[in-house]
This record gives C-alpha cells, sequence and structure tokens, in this order.
C-alpha cells in the first residue's frame, strides 16, 4: 500500500499522481527528491511508472519490529582484499556501481544497483565469495518520542553539539 518515489531533477513540487491518496514528504527526503505515496486499493506500481515526474520506484518494507524500511537503490557491502581493478570487475559483473567507502569501515562500500532492488542486489553480491556480507541500504525514519522534563535538559550541550562555542568539537 505504500512506495517510496524519486521524483526527476526539475520537479519543483509534489505532483498530482494517478492512484495515490497520500504523499508524504519530509525535508531530508525533498533534499534526494524522495517521497512516500500510499497508494488507493487496486493500484500498483504500473500506475506510477510512466508518470512524467517519476523517475524511480522503490519498495516500503516492514521490520520485525514494525518500523517502516525505506528501499533505496543502494548496497552497503564490505568487500575485502580486493585491488581497484578487482573491486571494479567485481562490480561491473555484478550490475553493480561504485558510490564511495563507508567512513570508519575499510573495505566497506556504499554502492548502487544498475538493475533490480536493493534487496536483489545484496543477495547477488552475498552469493559471491569474495563479498564478506551486503546489506540493503534503507533508510529509516525516526521520530521523537519523549522530551525529559528536566529543567537543565536544554543546557546539555553535548546532545546538540554544532562545534559553535570556543573548544567544543562538534
Amino acid at each position: 500500500t505504500q512506495l517510496l518515489i524519486r521524483f526527476k531533477n526539475g520537479v519543483r513540487h509534489t505532483p498530482d499522481l494517478p492512484g495515490v491518496t497520500r504523499i508524504e514528504t519530509y525535508p531530508d527526503f525533498m533534499i534526494k527528491n524522495l517521497a512516500v505515496v500510499h497508494l488507493k486499493s487496486g493500484t500498483n506500481r504500473d500506475n506510477l511508472a510512466g508518470d512524467p515526474a517519476v523517475a524511480k520506484i522503490f519498495d516500503v518494507y516492514q521490520s520485525a519490529r514494525h518500523h517502516r524500511l525505506l528501499a533505496t537503490d543502494q548496497v552497503i557491502a564490505h568487500i575485502p582484499n580486493q585491488t581497484p581493478t578487482q573491486l571494479a570487475g567485481l562490480l561491473t559483473n555484478s550490475k553493480m556501481r561504485l558510490i564511495r567507502n563507508v567512513k570508519g569501515l575499510e573495505s566497506t562500500w556504499l554502492l548502487q544497483t544498475e538493475s533490480g532492488t536493493c534487496v536483489d542486489a545484496a543477495n547477488r553480491l552475498h552469493a559471491l565469495p569474495e563479498v564478506q556480507w551486503a546489506s540493503p541500504n534503507f533508510h529509516r525514519q525516526y521520530a521523537l518520542r519523549y522530551t525529559p522534563n528536566d529543567p537543565y535538559f536544554t543546557d546539555q550541550w553535548h546532545l546538540s553539539n554544532t562545534g559553535a562555542t570556543n573548544r567544543s568539537l562538534a
């Protein structure tokens, strides 16, 4: 009943899409031209695929804890002991494109699939002997659940440290 939509570059407003009851937009999603759409019953992704504003359609999954997981076309994979040439060949054969390394994790890469869903791509990579692990890069939405009633809560600078004051690191 839900899909994640990537709009084409240049779409300046949320379009009126056929078969959609509601469109959820969030500031961090709109930067990436993404929105979650809720479908009317009987509507499927093919109804939206032909819309001129839609660039790509992704699935929405639900975790065991009932958290909404928004699929993308990205995969995170740990591929150790590969030269740049070996890695490039492996990615080409797997229909993947290297985006960047994952900071702080050696031999771990953020990849973009050029074929199929992120789940299919992660499974393709995981089946290769060179790949130690591969996982879809889901977006997960977080919501503030509780704000303490501690009167000194706002004085706890380390909770939201931007590095704006002297001798503080962001």
